[in-house]
């Protein structure tokens, strides 16, 4: 079974990485997959935290550093040394199409992928946007998800997994925290 599933995501890879992948794109998924630029976005975050919710504003934030702190630490100090699954850039037989993209880390799970879904998920819950705003939140993370299977440093099940694995963490963390401030509620 496991060796079906890697044959799958092999498939997948070269279909993504080198099928799909044109040199106009390039910059694009390594502008996506650049921790600075996300720092913009995070910068965007507290801003419009700050704009919705007034001097509260740092209750969502609290929320968006446990849900991304949760997703990073869990995707790369449980997951990652546990499967130790080597990434694609590093497997010679892949010929990854951008190979200046080495890491020696492992792949399993993708902690951007991890840190986006929850960046995302917590946006969904705590903001309650509207539909088309909830639709970029996951366009975001999954462009950023995509950019890390185009840039050969991830297999696709490295990023679904690292997505799901963010959403379920930032959904855990939501309900944790609403159970919390109901008992604080009841308890006065």
């Amino acid at each position: 079974m496991l060796e079906i599933l890697q044959h799958l995501d092999e498939t997948l890879f070269r279909f993504i990485n080198q099928t799909l992948a044109a040199s106009w794109l390039d910059a694009v998924m390594i502008a996506l997959s650049n921790r600075w630029l996300m720092v913009l976005f995070y910068i965007l975050l507290v801003w419009s935290a700050w704009k919705k919710f007034g001097k509260n504003f740092w209750l969502p934030i609290l929320l968006f550093i446990s849900a991304f702190g949760a997703a990073d630490s869990v995707s790369s100090r449980i997951f990652k040394p546990t499967f130790k699954r080597v990434r694609p850039c590093n497997v010679a037989s892949l010929t990854p199409r951008i190979p200046d993209q080495k890491s020696v880390s492992f792949g399993f799970v993708s902690s951007h992928a991890a840190n986006m879904f929850a960046i995302a998920t917590i946006f969904m819950l705590v903001y309650k946007p509207r539909k088309n705003q909830i639709a970029f939140a996951y366009l975001i993370a999954g462009l950023v998800a995509y950019s890390r299977v185009y840039l050969g440093v991830h297999y696709p099940f490295d990023v679904i997994c690292g997505g799901l694995l963010g959403m379920t963490l930032s959904y855990l963390i939501y309900i944790g925290m609403m159970q919390i401030a109901f008992l604080k509620k009841r308890l006065k």
